[in-house]
C-alpha cells in the first residue's frame, strides 16, 4: 500500500505527541497492545477521540 506524505517534517511533532498521549494515558496503550493481536491492520486500528 502506498502512502502520500504531505509534509515528513511533521513527523517528529507526531511522534512525540504519541509518546506524551502514552505516558498521559497509559489505558490507550493497554487497549492498543490488548487488541492488536486480535485485529487485521488492513481492517482495523485503536482509534481516540479529542
Amino acid at each position: 500500500m502506498d502512502y502520500k506524505v504531505k509534509d515528513i517534517g511533521l513527523a517528529l511533532q507526531g511522534r512525540r505527541e504519541i509518546e506524551i498521549a502514552e505516558k498521559d494515558m497509559p489505558g490507550l496503550s493497554s487497549a492498543k497492545n490488548t487488541a492488536k493481536p486480535n485485529l487485521s491492520k488492513a481492517h482495523a486500528s485503536p482509534a481516540a477521540c479529542t
